[in-house]
């Protein structure tokens, strides 16, 4: 390995040969620090580097008397030689660039230039601007805090559970980038004074969306893509219509609020967001069964689905009940709600396969010194009847997560795949037509 001892002093380069002077300078200085060549430069590589007895160990020791316990990845270096002419000069960019480890918030810092505020078991720290650059709350969530030249702050959280979300925000304070474990999202404004802006979010399923919203922050209009569907929905003539399209037939679904959802503008405006986190597929399937939603007062703040005369609905109580999970849930009871070929209604569910199936897993399910009951939003609310069972399995199999996930892969595959089919069949509209009055 090429010695370092030139690099400590200026290096001196005409501008033709700048570019590739800089690279090598980069690449001899990280070959140096990463001695143990684990894309990391931090104190592991200190006895590597005394095991080789050479002039680095100077080098390493420098960064260590001045950095302290660092962590620095090859990105790190790579920022922090931008505009550095040797050693003292990359190490204070470190400082500037104030480059953060999991285990000591703020490594770029000198101590020295670091307030630290401590009370009721959370902590605070501060640069030599008084920017915050760390805290601590209570049950041990960590706050990192990163400011850049061009105004921008990058804040990045990681919780008890080993989560981390992520949050960039402009030189006017506004977020413009956010990331968790489920999406990513990219914010665009309308202009540098407004808060007007567009939301393209990206999710770990895969779907996609794009949300609008106006200078109160208030949705506006979304579109979504998921799975060979793509919706739109926004106001048109003062009601929000949904738009879907299956891309893959061409068939189109239209669900009007005017006509099928019974609520105050507020009401409407909850639901109309609901809609913008759930995906194109669920929508379609929204869309073609075009029941009626219903938006009151309801006993013990729960939510059902039903039938009458006029055809299938959906009931949610107005304080607790308008949400994905529930909606969602719901949508599920008009899925498992069919007419056979002579137009008598009953449920997927009621089909003798389907309780024999159900009455199996059931019995594992005993077996195990579990026990069934209703009580909604748990994890044996699958157990409680067949109905419920197929509406958490649409929940789980569109979502990919419902409260029951657990119990139903682990005592109900049979009818897990029954209910796979009978969602099936009714897409392909083995039941005739649907919503027949």
């Amino acid at each position: 390995m090429t010695e370092l001892n030139n690099i400590t002093g200026f290096f001196l380069v005409d501008f033709m040969n700048i570019e590739q002077t800089k690279s090598k300078f980069i690449n001899e200085l990280w070959n140096t620090l990463d001695a143990n060549n684990d894309g990391v430069f931090n104190n592991k590589d200190k006895c590597e580097i005394e095991k080789q007895n050479n002039s680095n160990l100077s080098i390493y020791t420098k960064f260590e008397n001045e950095l302290g316990d660092v962590s620095i990845t090859k990105t790190d270096c790579e920022s922090a030689c931008e505009n550095a002419y040797n050693i003292d000069d990359v190490i204070k960019n470190l400082k500037n660039k104030n480059i953060l480890n999991e285990n000591k918030p703020a490594i770029g810092l000198i101590s020295a230039d670091i307030t630290e505020q401590t009370e009721n078991n959370t902590v605070e720290k501060r640069d030599s601007q008084n920017r915050l650059i760390y805290e601590r709350d209570e049950d041990g969530t960590e706050h990192f805090h990163e400011y850049n030249d061009d105004g921008t702050e990058k804040s990045t959280t990681k919780y008890t559970d080993g989560s981390i979300n992520v949050t960039i925000r402009d030189k006017f304070g506004r977020a413009i980038y956010r990331e968790d474990s489920d999406k990513k999202i990219n914010i665009i404004y309308d202009n540098e004074d407004a808060d007007a802006c567009t939301q393209e979010i990206s999710y770990s399923s895969g779907m996609k969306s794009t949300l609008k919203y106006n200078e109160e922050n208030e949705l506006v209009e979304f579109t979504s893509s998921y799975n060979g569907f793509v919706a739109k929905c926004s106001k048109q003539n003062f009601e929000y219509v949904l738009e879907v399209i299956n891309t893959k037939t061409g068939d189109k679904q239209t669900f009007d609020f005017s006509s099928n959802v019974e609520g105050s503008f507020d009401e409407k405006y909850q639901l109309f967001n609901v809609l913008s986190e759930i995906g194109a597929d669920i929508l379609y399937d929204l869309a073609t069964e075009n029941p009626k939603i219903r938006v009151r007062d309801v006993e013990d703040n729960g939510a059902y689905a039903a039938t009458n005369d006029n055809g299938e609905y959906i009931v949610l109580d107005r304080d607790n009940s308008i949400d994905s999970v529930t909606f969602i849930h719901e949508l599920g009871h008009i899925i498992d709600h069919t007419y056979n070929s002579n137009k008598e209604e009953g449920f997927s569910s009621d089909n003798p396969d389907f309780q024999d199936a159900f009455n199996i897993g059931v019995s594992r399910f005993n077996a195990d010194g579990n026990k069934q009951h209703k009580e909604r939003n748990t994890s044996t609310y699958c157990t409680w009847n067949t109905l419920e069972f197929f509406a958490e399995c649409y929940e789980y199999i569109m979502t990919g997560n419902c409260a029951s996930s657990n119990v139903i892969t682990k005592y109900f595959p049979e009818a897990l795949e029954l209910t796979k089919q009978y969602i099936d069949d009714v897409r392909k509209g083995k039941y005739g037509k649907r919503n027949l009055t």
